[in-house]
């Protein structure tokens, strides 16, 4: 693939993550990243990682997600593979 193909790839996905991230998560809470490797073998990261904190109310937890699709140019064969770590924390006004 052409790098200029490669970047408007990026791009296109960007503005899809950008709109999920938007829609599914808290304002101010999350980030999503894109990352292109590769051009016969193509390869491609995306992370979304979301950081909600609400100490007033004693919990706080964090979502971060990484998803790597991999495609060999000139086929129809596409391999997804997916990473999801949820942490949380409640706790009481004694435990801080």
């Amino acid at each position: 693939m052409q790098n200029e193909n490669v970047q408007a790839l990026k791009n296109e996905i960007v503005e899809h993550l950008n709109a999920y991230i938007q829609e599914d998560f808290k304002a101010g809470t999350s980030l999503g990243t894109v990352y292109i490797d590769g051009d016969e073998d193509l390869t491609i990261r995306i992370n979304v990682s979301c950081h909600n904190l609400n100490f007033k109310n004693f919990w706080g937890g964090e979502w971060q997600s990484t998803w790597d699709i991999s495609h060999r140019f000139g086929t129809d064969t596409f391999t997804c593979v997916g990473r999801i770590k949820v942490n949380n924390h409640y706790f009481e006004l004694g435990n801080i």
